[in-house]
C-alpha cells in the first residue's frame, strides 16, 4: 500500500487560511445565535439589543485606553473597518430601510440591531487577534529555541527518545492555536484583550515547546 504523500507547503498554508477564516465566520454565527437567544429568554440584565451595545463600548474604550503605543493604532483601524462595515453591510443594504419601515421599537429591530452590534464586536475582537500575531510569534520562536535546547540537552545526555509525545504535541499546535480565537469571537461577554493575548499565546507556545523537546533524534 502506497505511503499518503503530504501536501505541499503553500497548499498546507491555504487550507489553514481557509481554516481559519471558516472558524471566524463559525464564530460570529454562533455569537449572534447566543445573543439572540440571550435576548428571547431575557438572560441578560439589558433590555433588547442593550447588551450587545454595552459590550461594543466596552470593547472600543479598551482599545482607546489600553492600546496606545503602537505604531498602527489599534482603534483607527478598528474605527475604519466599522466604517467600512457600516458603508458597505448597513447603508448599502435593505437593513436601513427595513428599520425604517417596521419602526425603531419593534422587536425585530433590537434582534437586527444585536446582531450587528455583535459583528461589529468580532470586528473590533479581530482587530485585537491582528495585533496580537507578533507576540505569538515572540513566544513561539522563544519556545521553539528554548525546546530545542532542552532536546540537545536530553539528546547528549543520553535521554531516551520517543516520538510518541512529539507526534502527539504536534497535532494540538493548530487546535490550540483556533481555539482561543473561536473562544474569544463567541464570548457573549467583554474581556480585556491583554488577558486574550494570554490566553492566545500561551497553549500554542507550550505545544510547539513539547514538540521541539521530544522531536526525534534521527530522521
Amino acid at each position: 500500500m502506497a505511503e499518503k504523500s503530504k501536501p505541499s507547503l503553500p497548499i498546507a498554508f491555504i487550507g489553514f487560511v481557509a481554516l481559519v477564516i471558516t472558524a471566524f465566520f463559525l464564530s460570529l454565527l454562533f455569537s449572534v445565535v447566543i445573543e439572540w437567544l440571550g435576548i428571547f429568554f431575557e438572560w441578560w440584565d439589558q433590555p433588547g439589543a442593550q447588551h450587545a451595545k454595552s459590550i461594543l463600548a466596552k470593547e472600543i474604550s479598551w482599545l482607546n485606553s489600553d492600546f496606545k503605543n503602537y505604531v498602527i493604532q489599534p482603534s483607527d483601524m478598528a474605527g475604519l473597518m466599522l466604517s467600512e462595515f457600516d458603508r458597505v453591510v448597513v447603508q448599502s443594504s435593505a437593513m436601513a430601510k427595513t428599520v425604517d419601515f417596521v419602526g425603531a421599537e419593534s422587536p425585530l429591530v433590537q434582534y437586527i440591531a444585536a446582531m450587528l452590534m455583535v459583528i461589529q464586536t468580532g470586528l473590533l475582537r479581530l482587530t485585537v487577534i491582528l495585533m496580537s500575531l507578533p507576540a505569538l510569534l515572540l513566544f513561539v520562536v522563544y519556545a521553539l529555541i528554548d525546546g530545542l535546547g532542552e532536546r540537545d540537552v536530553r539528546t547528549w545526555s543520553g535521554g531516551r527518545e520517543t516520538s510518541f509525545v512529539y507526534h502527539h504535541a504536534k497535532s494540538y499546535i493548530v487546535p490550540f492555536m483556533l481555539l482561543p480565537v473561536a473562544l474569544y469571537l463567541s464570548l457573549p461577554i467583554s474581556i480585556h484583550p491583554s488577558l486574550f493575548m494570554i490566553l492566545f499565546a500561551l497553549p500554542a507556545s507550550f505545544t510547539i515547546w513539547v514538540s521541539a523537546k521530544y522531536f526525534k533524534k534521527y530522521l
